[in-house]
């Protein structure tokens, strides 16, 4: 009896970390899929959303400084010819997922604002001041790189830096312990049906816990964590965090149901041998 009261409490303590390492297991999965994907982070993060927003500021700055410079717009906006806005979102928000460190790079697009100006003015035949020129040009250079980059993000830089980092580690523990659990868990029981039941009740356990924490995240908004500006950014990362709980959320479902359906297998397998094991003993009295 003593021996079967330990074996109970070793068996509920490994399918506790069991599930445990299960639940982490999930999110650690999910966020090497998503959050620290650069493909999954721009195609989710870089939405039509954001860059409708983004050309519709341009145009309203832009027209702006057209009313100050007595340059038309459509000469500053001649910028997306050479790189849509699309196309510059992306490229910010890759730098995130790189080595290399971030840098503002407004003097290349002075330079390139400048060469549209004088442009413009010569072949309109037009005299123009070079220094109120380059004004100008430094003036829709820092609007196109505060519009079409984050600001405030180096807590953003660091997330991504610190789970790219680690993601892999915890995945590789949590792994090694699921394993080992089980492992455990065979050993200790010469009947493996009771060791299978503990396992599917642990997998069904941790998979529910994720399944449940990333509903409630997403519900209650809960992922909105990191602040960054402009304030069309920070919707946008809150629907990129929104999209990688949604994959959470799918990849937990699915474990969930798997880990029922072997539960309710063990069930049947269990009560189908009790019932040939009672039949026997009937037949041999």
């Amino acid at each position: 009896m003593e021996l079967r009261q330990t074996r109970r409490i070793i068996s509920s303590l490994l399918s506790f970390v069991l599930a445990m390492c299960v639940a982490v297991s999930v999110f650690s999965v999910c966020a090497a899929a998503t959050i620290t994907n650069k493909n999954f982070a721009v195609k989710h993060f870089v939405t039509d959303e954001l860059v409708t927003e983004c050309d519709r500021q341009l145009s309203k700055k832009f027209s702006a400084l057209e009313k100050e410079s007595q340059i038309p717009a459509r000469v500053f906006e001649a910028i997306k010819d050479n790189t849509s806005t699309k196309t510059s979102i992306q490229q910010s928000i890759l730098k995130y997922y790189s080595d290399e460190e971030i840098q503002n790079n407004a003097n290349s697009q002075r330079e390139y604002f400048y060469k549209l100006c004088v442009e413009y003015l010569e072949g309109n035949h037009i005299k123009y001041d070079k220094k109120r020129i380059e004004r100008t040009a430094q003036r829709a250079a820092h609007i196109y790189y505060e519009t079409v980059n984050m600001k405030y993000s180096d807590e953003l830089h660091r997330f991504v830096e610190s789970a790219a980092g680690n993601v892999a580690k915890v995945s590789s523990v949590s792994l090694a312990v699921i394993v080992i659990s089980m492992l455990v868990l065979s050993l200790i029981y010469n009947d493996m049906m009771k060791a299978y039941t503990y396992m599917a009740g642990a997998f069904s356990a941790g998979s529910a816990c994720a399944l449940l924490f990333c509903l409630f995240a997403l519900i209650t908004e809960k992922h909105n964590v990191i602040l960054i500006q402009p304030k069309a950014y920070y919707d946008a990362l809150c629907s990129l965090f929104g999209s990688s709980l949604i994959v959470a959320i799918i990849i937990s479902a699915v474990l969930l149901a798997m880990s029922l359906g072997c539960t309710v297998a063990i069930k049947r397998t269990g009560d189908r041998r009790a019932k040939n094991s009672f039949s026997k003993y009937i037949n041999g009295m």
